[in-house]
């Protein structure tokens, strides 16, 4: 999958790379998507962005939000599919921020993806 960037209405949500998906990014999904024996994995987690899947884009929404600072609840997220849009980023070194991911630093265990 190239890099996707999301909006949801006004709302920049940024891009999302898997290339540039951490451990710890993995381990944050997996856990707020359900845990060990309920959570998504990342080839289940990118699989579910591709299809769509309510799971794994509402998990995506929670992960890009939390990379921009904002702290909320996986589960309270909830939007109109028609206020959702997705393009691909042509750009490969995009993060999440929406700025190129070469000099990123991050105080967070985390880096950008």
């Amino acid at each position: 999958m190239a890099g996707i960037h999301l909006w949801i209405a006004d709302e920049d949500l940024g891009v999302f790379n898997e290339q540039h998906f951490t451990l710890f990014d993995a381990w944050d999904v997996l856990a707020a998507s359900g845990g060990r024996d309920k959570g998504l994995s990342v080839t289940e987690f990118v699989a579910g962005i591709q299809r769509m899947e309510p799971l794994a884009i509402q998990t995506l929404v929670w992960f890009l939000r939390k990379r921009k600072g904002q702290t909320v609840d996986r589960g309270s997220i909830n939007f109109n599919f028609g206020d959702l849009r997705v393009e691909e980023e042509t750009d490969p070194t995009m993060a999440s921020s929406g700025t190129p991911d070469a000099g990123i630093s991050d105080s967070s265990p985390t880096t950008a993806i």
